[in-house]
């Protein structure tokens, strides 16, 4: 739940990351778009944490990476965007 000073905190396992992504969006108000290939299992312990360092860490250990564009946040595997 983001509290008034704008931290999370989410607790999850074994909760399907687009399930994840839906809870922080509907938690923080954001756009969130993830890509087909964003799949899989997450587990979190996440107390007192902004939006992007829940979106990062959660994104992070599962091999995922994320874009802030204007008003929405892009979600993809992280050899999607590798130029």
């Amino acid at each position: 739940v983001m509290d008034e000073f704008g931290t999370v905190d989410l607790v999850v396992n074994e909760t399907e990351v687009s399930q994840v992504l839906e809870m922080l969006a509907i938690q923080s108000q954001k756009n969130i778009i993830a890509s087909n290939n964003v799949t899989g299992a997450v587990s979190a312990n996440l107390y007192d944490v902004t939006f992007n360092e829940a979106l990062d860490a959660i994104l992070r250990v599962n091999g995922f990476a994320y874009v802030e564009e204007g008003n929405f946040v892009y979600v993809y595997t992280r050899n999607l965007y590798q130029v």
